[in-house]
């Protein structure tokens, strides 16, 4: 007996009627779902992901910036204007910036069963596999590639020393990285997260420690800035100094040999002047070796130390694709859409 599809009612007793009824149709149904989805599994490359955890030191000083940082960070309509150009929220741009990108391309990468040994740029532009689904938008965009002169641009860019140009195959690699890594800061707690996926599992992990240590650095380089700077200008002064008190001293030993006696008073005040330009020379050499030591102090204090929270290991199982999540979620919506078109003309006067 057939069931009525078109009865306001619809029970599970007439769902599983209306199974049984189109059991065959349901059967293939499912036969063509996992068909597929064995077929995406099979031709969608596996990815890894690893992952990082660092904590900058945090002074204690409540004049810190970074301690002002992170109280006033977690502020509702926060904007830091006076206390940092980059304060810990903007570390994601600058690990996803083209800068800090373009700066991996010769890392040296290995996979994990040790056949490749390259570089990470050469390791995505020709060890990586393409998944069979997005060959055809690959294709298409080939072929409505532009050819690059490279002569009009090369000739432009004489003119703008400091520009930076990278080419498509650059740019089309530097999308990729920045693709494969996500950096998050704790708002709270102030602990930097890095996360990178790639289709080896040694490859994301390798790289997951380079970025943390180039993060690093840059927060060293960056914190360090002013003082080095500072240190750099008292050395300079302190170089000078040392040159003017060894001039001064050597101008006094020359003096006193052409002149050993000095029973006249001219020269007894020449000697005098003498004697004083290379006391006041020495007191402005002492003073900027002082100055110049407390530069170089500064460095080491401004020069945060980071803490190692979660060191990056190899994964054993790829997070993508997911095998048995994708196959259940697609045959549920398949047989929603199944069932949706069963009883279309019920639904149809529901909605009307």
């Amino acid at each position: 007996m057939a069931v009525d599809i078109d009865n306001d009612i619809i029970d599970l007793k007439t769902l599983v009627k209306v199974i049984k009824e189109n059991k065959k149709k349901f059967i293939i149904l499912q036969i063509v779902v996992v068909a597929l989805i064995s077929l995406f599994v099979v031709t969608t490359p596996k990815e890894y992901r690893a992952n990082a955890e660092i904590a900058p030191e945090i002074s204690t000083d409540q004049n810190n910036n970074v301690v002002n940082i992170l109280k006033l960070i977690s502020q509702i309509n926060f904007t830091p204007k006076e206390i940092d150009a980059i304060y810990p929220l903007m570390y994601p741009n600058v690990v996803n910036s083209d800068n800090f990108t373009t700066k991996l391309f010769n890392t040296k990468i290995s996979t994990i069963d040790g056949k490749i040994n390259t570089t990470y740029y050469d390791y995505l532009k020709n060890h990586t596999k393409t998944p069979l689904w997005k060959k055809p938008f690959v294709f298409v965009s080939n072929i409505f590639r532009k050819k690059e002169d490279n002569v009009s641009v090369a000739a432009s860019l004489r003119k703008h020393t400091s520009v930076v140009r990278l080419t498509r195959e650059q740019e089309k690699i530097t999308k990729k990285i920045q693709d494969n890594v996500i950096c998050v800061v704790d708002r709270k707690m102030g602990i930097i997260s890095i996360f990178v996926t790639d289709q080896d599992p040694l490859v994301c992990t390798l790289m997951t420690d380079t970025i943390a240590e180039r993060l690093k650095q840059f927060i060293i380089e960056y914190r360090t800035n002013k003082a080095r700077i500072d240190y750099t200008f008292c050395h300079n002064v302190y170089t000078e100094a040392k040159t003017n008190y060894e001039k001064a001293q050597a101008t006094l030993v020359a003096w006193a040999k052409n002149h050993i006696d000095i029973d006249r008073t001219d020269l007894k005040l020449t000697k005098t002047k003498l004697e004083q330009d290379v006391s006041n020379k020495r007191l402005i050499m002492e003073a900027a070796e002082i100055q110049m030591y407390s530069a170089k102090a500064k460095i080491q204090d401004c020069t945060p130390v980071f803490s190692i929270i979660q060191k990056p290991f190899v994964p054993q199982h790829p997070i993508f694709p997911k095998v048995l999540l994708t196959m259940i979620l697609s045959l549920l919506v398949a047989n929603f859409m199944m069932l949706g078109y069963i009883f279309r003309k019920r639904l149809i006067k529901l909605i009307d």
